[in-house]
């Protein structure tokens, strides 16, 4: 079979040429929910370890060049700030009501709080998963040792389905990648596929 990204929520910034690298091999990361609650649903037969239960998931190898991108850029390609991925962002869209996120976006992280993000990740990376914290090296520190937490009021896109890929071709099996933007009915061919 042929494989091919589509350009849909959330890889429209590709156009369909995502590079193969930035998927395959996949790595490996580490899920460790905090709440009792997540631990529970996420985890039926959990790999046990003195940190509480956890979930070996594939991952991709270059996870900073998807999560740049993701969305049409949404977490960071559109952004005129770019923020450190490696450190909470406020999605101005998402969660407004929010108590947490409104005092997150006044008060910042302070140091107490990068500590436990660090740690964290210091944590997964143990545990045999990926981290963020090559991307530390990205981030603007205040003065305190604390970080300003970026807000993206950039929306990638309304639905999954905002964004729809080329036709195919009469085989079937490969995309025109000029074909016109405008296609409801595509969402079906693709699905009529699987």
């Amino acid at each position: 079979g042929h494989c091919f990204a589509l350009p849909h929520f959330p890889l429209q910034s590709w156009r369909g040429v995502l590079p193969f690298q930035s998927l395959v091999p996949s790595k490996s990361c580490v899920y460790l929910p905090v709440t009792r609650l997540m631990q529970h649903i996420v985890t039926e037969n959990p790999d046990e370890n003195r940190y509480g239960p956890s979930v070996s998931v594939p991952c991709p190898p270059q996870p900073v060049r998807l999560l740049r991108w993701y969305d049409r850029g949404e977490l960071w390609g559109r952004l005129t700030e770019r923020p450190c991925l490696a450190m909470p962002l406020v999605l101005d869209h998402d969660r407004v009501n929010n108590t947490q996120t409104r005092t997150l976006k006044e008060q910042g992280l302070s140091h107490v709080g990068i500590k436990t993000i660090v740690e964290r990740m210091l944590l997964l990376e143990m545990l045999g998963g990926e981290n963020l914290l090559e991307e530390a090296g990205n981030c603007s520190w205040s003065l305190d040792g604390g970080y300003r937490i970026s807000v993206s009021k950039f929306k990638g896109s309304s639905t999954a389905e905002a964004d729809c890929g080329p036709l195919l071709d009469p085989t079937g099996a490969y995309p025109v990648w000029n074909s016109p933007r405008k296609c409801p009915h595509r969402i079906n061919e693709y699905n009529s596929l699987l």
